[in-house]
């Protein structure tokens, strides 16, 4: 079986990509386009990276698209705290959320995400398990409320746009007026 795993940067990416490696995949980067390869692999982008976005979403009419996802709120303090460009991942949620149609999320940030990770099981017809270990976070905002994230305008603007599908796995979220 192969799998696109495409996401924005700070969302989980290296836990998924434990998921799936432990779940008996293989890494593939997937600038590289499908291989002929042996046994189940997953083709591995961030949005924004090499046109990344447009090669998953054209995969994706073929095989399952997967992305982790952490509320902006979240991101963003990854980002701020990293001196990241709060616009680069304001336009990558958009772009991800803009060609998802069909995609499979696996939202790392919330108590019923081992609902998603049964359902993502699922799609792939593999045990998929985990215990949800951090993975590489230098900046500490695993753990964060979204109470405790103060979101730029920009970034508030970005989740009210995308309410309708950030609803889906946070349900009410706050809407701050931003800073």
């Amino acid at each position: 079986m192969r799998v696109v795993l495409i996401s924005v940067t700070h969302t989980g990416t290296n836990l998924l990509e434990d998921i799936l490696k432990n779940g008996g995949f293989s890494r593939f980067p997937l600038e590289g386009g499908p291989r002929d390869v042996e046994g189940d692999a997953y083709y591995v982008g961030h949005v924004l990276h090499m046109n990344h976005s447009r090669q998953a979403e054209a995969l994706g009419r073929e095989i399952p698209v997967i992305c982790p996802l952490r509320h902006p709120y979240r991101v963003e303090e990854s980002w701020k705290r990293r001196g990241k460009n709060i616009g680069e991942m304001v336009d990558a949620f958009r772009d991800l959320v803009g060609r998802s149609s069909g995609a499979n999320f696996l939202p790392v940030d919330i108590p019923g995400r081992n609902y998603w990770l049964e359902r993502l099981a699922g799609v792939l017809g593999r045990d998929l398990a985990t215990d949800w270990p951090v993975k590489r976070s230098v900046c500490g905002t695993h753990s964060l409320e979204l109470g405790e994230c103060t979101p730029s305008l920009p970034v508030v603007a970005l989740a009210r746009e995308l309410s309708e599908f950030l609803r889906g796995f946070y349900g009410c979220q706050r809407q701050e007026t931003g800073k």
